[in-house]
């Protein structure tokens, strides 16, 4: 029987960035219970300076409206970035799946805490986002 050699990958997070905030509540708007989320995840390469940047939108959405969301950004520094990070057949960029996976947990737990700190006090209060596991989220190559 082969084993399959399993790299470590170290990376760290250095930077979190609210670069956004929006909250539409209708003027008559108490309590809202019915409500559905909307999560994007965008992953940046900076091979030059080592970083992985994450750019996470979540909107809150009740029938059809954008009733709050935010934007950020985290950056990651991925030691070693130039052995992690691979070119494919096309010299684009390409991050190893399971570090993708790692950065995207990080990142929505990440967007969880701060949608939840800008909601506090309002209509939105309990729209907290539940768990979400990053591998049932859409992968695609990272620009």
């Amino acid at each position: 029987m082969s084993k399959k050699k399993e790299t470590e990958i170290k990376f760290q997070l250095v930077n979190i960035e609210q670069s956004g905030m929006s909250l539409k509540l209708p003027d008559d708007v108490t309590n809202v219970d019915n409500y559905e989320f909307g999560i994007n995840l965008e992953t940046i390469l900076d091979s030059e300076h080592e970083f992985a940047i994450v750019k996470i939108s979540i909107d809150i959405r009740s029938q059809s409206s954008t009733l709050a969301g935010i934007l950020a950004n985290l950056w990651f520094h991925i030691v070693d970035f130039s052995k992690v990070i691979k070119k494919d057949k096309a010299g684009k960029l390409v991050v190893p799946y399971d570090l993708q996976l790692m950065i995207n947990t990080v990142a929505i737990g990440t967007g969880r805490g701060i949608l939840f700190s800008n909601l506090r006090g309002t209509a939105l209060n309990g729209a907290v986002l539940p768990i979400i596991d990053p591998k049932d989220l859409t992968l695609q190559p990272a620009e």
